[in-house]
């Protein structure tokens, strides 16, 4: 599960498709640019907000969304610019929902993580390290677990119920379930992104899978106190020629930024070599999002750009482990954030590709901890 970046994401708010939960959806999978109303919510900050619309990629059978109940008229005070359509009242309801929201219960780790200087980076000792390989290990078995239920007609809730359960069974508990955020702690066990969602998707009964759609799967068990971050690109059914090709080459970043990584190497390595590939292949990497130290702190020192200059941040020394996450796009590399304060998607609506893994530094050189056991791929 990738961290925020040093950097502001740009906020962006679009109508949750499900008229109930207030962030059970998906953003609109669309080729559209629809222009935004201009609304101001009850403590007088202002918000963006785009209508419905059918959330299908390009050359795709658009998905019809729900029609929302009337909710009152007084929870905001529309643009005099742009009449407010009633549709955009459901939003007002939605928003004063989540400024409410009661904080789900949250795994006792990440008040130690609250407490630690995002500077210090924490050198693991043989003992940590073999807890932390066993909890990688997990991970990686989480995944392979999951991937023959990636398939057309299954919904993203469904693969976070089957993934909750499986967790549960193992002795585990969920990193991502009740995490704090911006808005809300995350509210699900993994995160599920479709298409042209970057990262941190919130798994829903309302996302099902269709034939075509490529799906990120990000699962962070703890086990015993450390935590296996993870995750993979999978193809739906029969994907098309350009979202296998992004999903190769996405892989492919991961790896030649892992083979960057041996004791004395710096952390710009990394990124730049990412980088150098994504480009020359036509893509575009987020800036965003990063990779991050991760053990007994889901995310923790230091921050793994997937971009950078060779020979520029923090030098790698043996008993680091972090996580390489590259997230790579078609077209711009810029984000949006959703509502709900986590889902973030491209600006353009174009696919994007994830792979992450966790490594550890070894005097050797690398330690590859979330390798999959069974050998299983996306």
């Amino acid at each position: 599960m990738p961290s925020r970046a040093d950097t502001q994401v740009r906020p962006y708010a679009t109508f949750p498709h499900h008229p109930i939960h207030p962030f059970s959806h998906s953003p609109p999978r669309a080729d559209t640019q629809v222009r935004p109303y201009a609304l101001t919510l009850p403590c007088g900050k202002p918000l963006r907000v785009y209508p419905p619309f059918s959330h299908s990629p390009p050359g795709r059978t658009p998905r019809s969304a729900p029609t929302p109940p009337s909710p009152p008229l007084h929870l905001f005070t529309s643009s005099p610019i742009h009449p407010s359509p009633p549709h955009l009242q459901q939003v007002a309801i939605l928003i004063s929902r989540a400024l409410r929201h009661q904080p789900l219960p949250r795994p006792k780790h990440t008040v130690e993580e609250q407490k630690q200087p995002s500077e210090v980076i924490t050198l693991l000792s043989s003992r940590e390290l073999e807890k932390m390989r066993k909890a990688c290990q997990l991970a990686a078995q989480l995944l392979d677990y999951l991937t023959p239920y990636v398939k057309p007609g299954v919904s993203t809730l469904e693969l976070n119920d089957l993934a909750e359960a499986w967790t549960q069974k193992h002795g585990a508990i969920s990193a991502p379930l009740g995490y704090a955020g911006t808005v809300m702690p995350f509210p699900k066990s993994i995160c599920t992104s479709i298409n042209e969602v970057i990262c941190h998707g919130i798994p829903n009964a309302e996302d099902v899978l269709r034939d075509g759609d490529i799906i990120n799967i990000d699962v962070t068990p703890i086990l015993d106190g450390y935590h296996g971050d993870t995750s993979r690109t999978f193809l739906v059914g029969d994907a098309s020629p350009v979202a296998r090709r992004l999903v190769e080459v996405t892989e492919e970043c991961m790896w030649r930024g892992i083979q960057t990584v041996k004791p004395g190497a710096r952390v710009g390595d990394i990124g730049a070599a990412i980088q150098a590939y994504a480009e020359a292949e036509g893509y575009s990497v987020v800036r965003d999002f990063v990779g991050h130290g991760v053990h007994r702190i889901f995310h923790a020192a230091p921050q793994i750009p997937h971009y950078g200059q060779r020979g520029k941040g923090k030098k790698l020394r043996p008993g680091m482990v972090f996580t390489i996450e590259p997230m790579i796009n078609i077209g711009s590399h810029e984000a949006e954030i959703l509502v709900d304060g986590w889902t973030a998607i491209t600006v353009d609506r174009q696919l994007s590709a994830q792979f992450e893994h966790t490594v550890a530094v070894t005097k050797e050189g690398v330690e590859v901890l979330t390798l999959s056991p069974a050998k299983v791929v996306a």
